[in-house]
């Protein structure tokens, strides 16, 4: 079995590439204290905000983080307006 790898270069034709903002620029910023299943996609991260932080996960401008088990890992969420962007993130050892 042959693989084939090909390198695409990302286009502007009608795309536009997100930019994060700066942490001062989010309303406000959640952490969810204690072990979170990283497991869980967007869908799962966002009903946890709603029904056991009774929280609006549709906020636009908050950012929800959460902890994994391995203390190096951490998953974000947050609503732009026009759908749901999911960080993630493996701290190194430093």
């Amino acid at each position: 079995m042959k693989i084939r790898a090909e390198i695409v270069k990302p286009t502007l034709k009608g795309r536009s590439f997100h930019r994060l903002k700066d942490f001062c620029e989010y309303n406000k910023i959640y952490l969810a204290c204690g072990y979170t299943d990283l497991g869980f996609g967007i869908d799962g991260l966002a009903q946890l905000v709603q029904c056991v932080f009774d929280l609006d996960p549709f906020d636009e401008g908050t950012l929800f983080l959460f902890c994994g088990r391995k203390k190096d890992r951490i998953k974000g969420l947050l609503w732009e307006g026009d759908g749901f962007l999911m960080l993630c993130k493996r701290l190194g050892d430093d």
